[in-house]
C-alpha cells in the first residue's frame, strides 16, 4: 500500500510542477523602449512591468523573441509581453490588453540624397519601404494595399537597409526610429522625416491563459503610481 502511495505521488509531482510554472515576460526589440544588452533585458518599459509583477506568479527575467515567435507565445502561451502595438490583427488573437504605456506618431523616412515623403501618397511612390513583416507598421501599411513592402528581420535590419540604400524608405514609430538610427551610430540629420501619418498606441498585453487577478493586481498598481506622480519621468522617457 506504501508503494502503491508512492508511486501515485511521484506521478502526481510532474504535474504539480507544470501548473505552478509562473508566467513568462517577453519582448522583442523596441529601443530605447525595451532591448537586450548584454544578454539582459533593458529599458524603462522592462523595469515598469517588472515593478508591476513583482511578487506575482510571473517570471522577472524576459525574455527577448523574435516577433513572429512572440506573437504565438502571446496566443497560446502563459506571457506577458511587455510593450506591442495594438492593432486590427491583434485585437483577435484574445489576449488582455493591460495598460497603455504611451502613444507615438508613426512616420515614413528618407535617407539625405532620395526625395523626401510628405504624403502616404508619396509613400506609394517609393520602390521600397523597410518594415519587420508581421510588425504592426507593416500591417498598417499592408491593410492599405503597399505593395512595395520589403521585409527586414528586426528594426535595426530595417534602418542598416535604409542607411546601406537597399531600400527607400523606412516606416515606423517616432521614437524606436530616432534611438535605433543613432544607436547604430548614424547621423540623425540625415534621415529625412514625413509628417507625422498616425498615432500608435503600445500596450503591455497577456495571453488568454494569464489569471484574471494577475492583469487587475498589475492594473491597479499602475494606476496607484500615476496618481501619485511616479510614473512621470518613466513616461516621459517613453513618450507618454
Amino acid at each position: 500500500m506504501l508503494r502503491l502511495c508512492l508511486w501515485l505521488l511521484c506521478l502526481g509531482a510532474p504535474l504539480a510542477i507544470a501548473r505552478a510554472e509562473p508566467i513568462q515576460l517577453i519582448y522583442f526589440r523596441m529601443p530605447p523602449v525595451a532591448d537586450e544588452v548584454d544578454g539582459k533585458a533593458t529599458g524603462p518599459a522592462v523595469s515598469l512591468v517588472q515593478d508591476l509583477t513583482q511578487g506575482l506568479d510571473v517570471d522577472p527575467d524576459a525574455r527577448l523573441l523574435p516577433l513572429k515567435r512572440l506573437e504565438l507565445m502571446l496566443a497560446t502561451g502563459k506571457t506577458i509581453v511587455i510593450g506591442i502595438g495594438r492593432t486590427p490583427a491583434r485585437e483577435k488573437l484574445g489576449v488582455t490588453w493591460v495598460v497603455e504605456l504611451f502613444r507615438d506618431n508613426y512616420h515614413f523616412v528618407t535617407y539625405t540624397g532620395h526625395p523626401a515623403i510628405t504624403s502616404v501618397d508619396d509613400a506609394r511612390k517609393v520602390k521600397s519601404i523597410a518594415c519587420n513583416l508581421g510588425g504592426a507598421p507593416a500591417e498598417w501599411l499592408l491593410d492599405r494595399g503597399f505593395t512595395n513592402v520589403e521585409s527586414a528581420t528586426d528594426i535595426r535590419s530595417e534602418a542598416a537597409k535604409l542607411h546601406a540604400g537597399h531600400v527607400e524608405a523606412w516606416f515606423g514609430v517616432k521614437i524606436f526610429i530616432d534611438h535605433t538610427w543613432r544607436s547604430l551610430g548614424y547621423d540623425p540629420a540625415t534621415l529625412q522625416w514625413s509628417p507625422p501619418v498616425e498615432v500608435q498606441p503600445i500596450w503591455v498585453a497577456a495571453s488568454p491563459q494569464v489569471d484574471p487577478a494577475v492583469i487587475d493586481t498589475m492594473r491597479r498598481r499602475f494606476a496607484e503610481l500615476k496618481s501619485q506622480g511616479r510614473l512621470d519621468p518613466l513616461l516621459a522617457k517613453l513618450g507618454g
